[in-house]
């Protein structure tokens, strides 16, 4: 079963923008899913927009990037730790 979640983002200049997605909830033992969290990350905007560009040029999006170069990075230090 999926449903259409709507999100509200405000926007830098005080305006808000609608965004929407599509969850799959038939997932039948969500004990198991590890939540999803945000947190902000404070960045230039020159290295920001770079950041967006080379994702978009990439196909994926700045969150998906982030996430990956995460767990890289914590995978490649508990690596070094172990």
């Amino acid at each position: 079963m999926s449903y259409m979640v709507y999100f509200l983002f405000r926007l830098s200049n005080a305006k808000w923008r609608l965004m929407s997605d599509i969850y799959d909830l038939s997932m039948t033992d969500n004990s198991k899913v590890d939540p999803t969290v945000s947190f902000r990350v404070f960045l230039p905007e020159s290295l920001r927009r770079d950041f967006k560009v080379r994702c978009a040029q990439e196909g994926t999006n700045m969150s998906e990037k982030s996430r990956e170069l995460i767990e890289e990075w914590l995978k490649n230090r508990k690596t070094r730790i172990d």
